[in-house]
């Protein structure tokens, strides 16, 4: 970004409409000293600046930031860029090292049996990237860099009992467990900064991530954060088998208790430039020196004053930077498996959950504490149906409701910067828990052992859902927070095959080959109310409308197909597998024109595996996404000609369906690389 360049068409504007640096100053609430600053490029105006500046001067916010008026051809070209590295396919380096252990022990003596489990895990990653992208929000070529170590632990034990009593007319099992999960991200850094020339030259300047104010997450940050959470539960179960006319039947009965405490806390930084007497005169030193990354945080620059690190402005007024929660679940249920005539098998039972979760936080500049606490039961019934049509052909019916509550974290006003999507997330609290009612009929054929066929046709109806719901905000920024859609639902059909190529050649070697499939495909369709809505992702009152969309729920595909062909001999063993999913919905919007969708692709996988000391060593080759498509996340919507495209009318739907077409507004386009690995395991 030129800030000189904005300096001057900010000066121009303002003449042009005969106003003096005090007149505007007064008008936005600011000093004509202020307004110097900014005309003369050594001060950029807030967001909250820029939206002001936007609507004084009827402009847009990229305009403004492009230092001129856009014409038609230059929003085109803007809005149809499609390449998302500029420079190669950009770098990615990750170092992993994980530690484990395991230590079980038993105990049997005729009919009792006692289990003590444990497990630890240490993990930890260094994941380094850096890229050339294209900036939306201020139309140049820019420099990213990021970094982040995390740490994760992870240690579980676990007590279990089996008795069976009274003649096994009586079986009880119990457990007892408690587990402890840590998460630590130490120095999370995030740059960009915009490349001077050509990609080629290697210029960058850091005013993106080094700024006067406190801008968004996505402008460059460092990061700290650090989760706790223990959890411990206890479960009893009852069951009685018996016998009607030749039929097995079981009846079963059982508590569950869960109780889970999480703390967790954060602290977003973001690197501001000294703009007074020494600290200004050693910024502009060192931002014309165009210094590599490294150099830029150097510990002399900070003694200079040159830089200096100052709370992110999205940690402020109405989000957390903490939380500690904790939920207690009791559950019971009761359940039956009945047969009857040979060929009728019935499962059903009904699950009461009493769950209560509380959430205390402190927000806003004032550090008001906030407390959440959500106290709710639930019963959950659930039944399966089976006939048996004949030995190797059956018919099956299930009917279940399920429940879906809202995480700790999405009960606070906290916010993170997701990098790989360059997206924040932010979520705004007050999501209530959502439930499903799921209805499926399946029919089956097992032909042969390890052999199936099966169609299916299923229903699922959801209210109160939860996505993830993005919008664009007025600087063309991309923010996601999860919401509380009304209803949703889903219907669709499954296709499943596997099945051995042995009728080709019995006894031959193709006995052990087989080929594998399934495809499903989906329709659906959801309901909001359009103002709750946006209120709950930008805070402006809005006219109230309920809307009505045919899409399916976040993170679903219309169809999806898999196919395989697969080798195991008593040596050697071969799996070939292709997939492709239909366009996916990665970020609903409250309008049609804000869904990010990933494009569909091919996808092709290979295993080679072999056996040898008597199949106690087994070697393992695997080779995934062969074919490297790019991944392409998309909006189904492009430029209009002779519209604004930052006005809503500026967007128009370019294609007769939903799937990606050219001409629609790619958001990236990157190859993620095919991942080689190489694995020995042996058996003592």
């Amino acid at each position: 970004m030129d800030m000189v360049k904005m300096g001057s068409f900010l000066a121009e504007l303002r003449k042009e409409r005969n106003l003096t640096q005090a007149e505007l100053g007064e008008k936005l609430g600011v000093t004509n000293k202020t307004i110097s600053r900014w005309e003369t490029g050594n001060y950029m105006p807030s967001v909250e600046m820029l939206e002001e500046l936007s609507t004084m001067y009827g402009m847009t916010i990229n305009e403004l930031l492009s230092g001129k008026k856009l014409s038609t051809e230059e929003y085109k070209e803007m809005n149809t860029i499609t390449k998302d590295s500029l420079n190669g396919p950009g770098k990615r380096y990750k170092f992993l090292t994980s530690v484990g252990a395991v230590a079980n022990i038993g105990w049997e003596i005729q009919n009792h049996k006692i289990t003590w489990r444990n497990m630890f895990n240490n993990r930890f990653q260094h994941t380094n990237l850096e890229r050339y992208i294209f900036k939306y929000t201020t139309a140049f070529n820019t420099y990213e860099q990021y970094s982040v170590p995390l740490r994760s632990q992870l240690w579980q034990t676990q007590l279990e009992g089996e008795h069976r009593l009274f003649n096994e007319n009586l079986i009880a099992t119990w457990n007892a467990s408690y587990n402890q999960v840590g998460r630590t991200n130490p120095d999370d850094r995030y740059a960009l900064g915009n490349v001077q020339g050509d990609v080629e030259d290697g210029l960058v300047d850091w005013s993106s991530t080094v700024t006067s104010s406190q801008f968004g997450l996505e402008d460059g940050h460092l990061m700290y954060s650090n989760l706790k959470e223990k959890k411990k539960s206890i479960g009893l179960n009852l069951e009685h088998p018996f016998v009607v006319k030749g039929n097995k039947q079981t009846i079963k009965t059982g508590y569950m208790g869960t109780f889970r405490t999480s703390n967790y806390e954060q602290q977003y930084l973001h690197a501001m430039f000294g703009n007074k007497g020494e600290g200004w005169d050693a910024w502009k030193e060192l931002q014309e020196s165009h210094p590599e990354l490294g150099e830029l945080y150097d510990p002399k620059n900070f003694a200079s004053k040159a830089i200096y690190y100052a709370p992110s402005g999205l940690s402020g007024l109405n989000e957390a930077d903490y939380y500690e929660g904790k939920q207690n679940i009791h559950a019971a249920y009761l359940m039956g498996e009945f047969t009857f005539f040979r060929k009728l098998h019935l499962t059903a039972g009904v699950r009461m959950e009493d769950a209560t979760t509380e959430v205390q936080t402190t927000i806003g500049a004032d550090r008001v504490d906030s407390l959440v606490s959500v106290k709710k039961a639930d019963w959950l019934p659930a039944a399966t149906l089976v006939y048996n049509i004949t030995d190797n052909i059956n018919a099956r019916f299930a009917y279940s409701r399920t429940i879906a509550r809202p995480d700790f974290r999405e009960l606070t006003p906290c916010n993170y910067y997701n990098v790989d999507d360059r997206i924040e997330v932010k979520s705004r609290g007050g999501l209530k828990q959502s439930h499903s009612d799921n209805f499926d009929l399946r029919l089956e054929w097992y032909p042969q052992a390890g052999e199936v066929v099966s169609v299916s046709a299923f229903y699922k109806k959801f209210k109160d859902p939860i996505e993830m719901v993005t919008r664009e905000t007025m600087d063309l920024r991309y923010v996601l927070h999860p919401f509380n859609i009304d209803d949703a639902s889903v219907k669709g059909i499954e296709i499943n095959l596997r099945k051995s190529l042995a009728f080709i050649a019995p006894g031959s070697f193709l006995k052990d080959v087989y080929v594998s499939g399934n495809a499903t495909f989906l329709s659906g369709d959801v309901t909001y109310n359009l103002e709750r809505l946006q209120n709950a992702a930008s805070g402006i009152d809005r006219e109230v409308k309920t809307q009505d969309r045919s899409r399916p729920l976040q993170g679903l595909s219309p169809y999806t197909v898999n196919a395989g062909l697969a080798y195991q001999g008593k040596i050697l063993g071969a799996a070939l597998n292709y997939g492709r999913n239909g366009r996916k919905l990665l970020f609903a919007g409250d309008y049609e024109k804000y869904d990010q969708y990933e494009a569909s692709r091919d996808v092709l996988d290979l295993q080679i595996s072999a056996r040898f000391l008597k199949e106690k060593l087994e070697v393992k080759f695997n080779a995934s996404d062969l074919l490297n498509q790019d991944v392409i996340v998309y909006r189904n919507c492009g430029y209009e000609p002779g519209v604004d495209p930052n006005n809503d009318k500026g967007y128009a739907d370019l294609t007769s369906n939903m799937n990606y077409n050219s001409g629609d507004w790619v958001l990236s386009r990157i190859k993620k690389g095919i991942n080689l690995s190489l694995s020995v395991g042996y058996k003592f």
